[in-house]
């Protein structure tokens, strides 16, 4: 009965070994998965279509991590930088009764003058964006501003920005967000916050976000049109759910 007993407890463990990992909640990008030099899997231009920038995984962009890969554009070369869409279309899964989604990713930009070569990240698809951040040269900067994309008009999102905090070229930063999500949501506002360069968490700051995340939905980046000279790395992007109490 003993050996019985062992034999159907080896066999239950050897099956869970053979499941696979439950997934985590949400939806995890780290780029861990390619080969440098690959094009970044699930991305594709969604309106019009970069000519001169370059854009791949990169495992060079963190030389402290080496076995890290992260997505780079890089507009350093060429003349011919055209706005277009970069988008990544994906779905939340197992988000229960979640009523925000917690975002964050980090990012390095290298570049003499963000006057030159902004970038913006836009967070839902391209048809129903909730909110957008705005990588570029204000106010002295270089700065990342969260502008609402959900009100009337353009004027009022722009009237509506915040600016998350002056960020240092050529060194990596995170970046959080809270978003509402789903129908049932109270929340109208979204939130977000720039870490320092060495993991410093700065201000809160709100905008509002009329428009809530759903399960299916995206990120695009949108480099500006006809500027060229700076290059930036994405990578460790997490949405997971979230309290829609803001960030703590």
């Amino acid at each position: 009965m003993i050996r019985i007993s062992s034999v159907i407890i080896e066999c239950g463990l050897f099956f869970l070994l053979l499941s696979p990992a439950m997934a985590d909640p949400g939806f995890r990008m780290d780029f861990s998965d390619q080969i440098p030099g690959q094009r970044p899997k699930g991305w594709a231009s969604v309106w019009q279509k970069p000519v001169d920038d370059v854009i791949y995984v990169t495992n060079a962009g963190d030389p402290s991590n080496p076995g890290r890969r992260q997505m780079l554009i890089d507009r350093a070369h060429g003349e011919d930088h055209s706005y277009y869409r970069y988008l990544r279309s994906f779905k939340l899964e197992e988000m229960g009764a979640a009523q925000a989604v917690r975002v964050s990713f980090r990012f390095k930009v290298e570049c003499a003058s963000l006057h030159e070569a902004p970038f913006e990240i836009d967070f839902g698809p391209a048809n129903r964006r909730i909110m957008t951040l705005s990588f570029c040269l204000r106010d002295w900067g270089p700065n990342v501003y969260l502008y609402p994309s959900t009100l009337r008009s353009w004027t009022e999102n722009w009237e509506a920005k915040q600016n998350l905090g002056e960020f240092q070229r050529n060194q990596w930063h995170r970046i959080e967000l809270l978003l509402p999500y789903g129908a049932g949501t109270p929340l109208k506002k979204g939130f977000g916050r720039l870490y320092s360069s060495s993991g410093v968490p700065g201000p809160v700051f709100e905008v509002p976000a009329l428009i809530p995340v759903q399960g299916q939905t995206a990120v695009s980046i949108v480099p500006a049109n006809k500027r060229k000279g700076a290059a930036i790395f994405l990578t460790d992007f997490v949405f997971e759910p979230a309290s829609p109490d803001g960030l703590k």
